[in-house]
């Protein structure tokens, strides 16, 4: 009977890890996800948040950019471009410590911009990386 029981377990346990892993990073349409599903905060422009950041200042929004610079060693934390000369930091690293390598590729990320001293951070809660040439 005791192998049997932990021949149970054992698929189980490998279930169950299965179903975790596989929520880490989902598929999101034509893209991979990270972190909780994006909620309906409004989708704005890097422009926006760089001109009038005040405007936004711990309130949940969406931005959207192209990958030029990533955390070489975690993925953490990524800069985003709009392609009109504009980029932000991204940092994720306390609600997804590690992510793969997407330089180059598309990022819609959602979280809040904070303050800190006198320059602005995105601190970002959840991404979706899309394959740059993905419709």
């Amino acid at each position: 009977m005791k192998p049997i029981r932990s021949v149970a377990w054992m698929l189980l346990a490998t279930a169950v890890a299965g179903v975790l892993i596989a929520g880490c990073g989902r598929k999101a349409g034509h893209g991979t996800h990270f972190g909780e599903p994006f909620t309906s905060a409004p989708v704005v422009t890097i422009a926006q948040l760089l001109e009038t950041p005040e405007a936004f200042q711990r309130k949940p929004v969406r931005v959207q950019g192209t990958i030029e610079r990533q955390c070489p060693m975690a993925g953490c934390w990524f800069f985003i471009h709009d392609g009109q000369g504009r980029s932000i930091k991204v940092e994720l690293g306390d609600y997804l410590p590690k992510l793969p390598q997407n330089i180059g590729n598309i990022a819609e990320a959602e979280g809040e911009l904070i303050k800190k001293g006198a320059a602005y951070e995105f601190i970002g809660t959840r991404v979706t990386f899309t394959k740059k040439d993905a419709p």
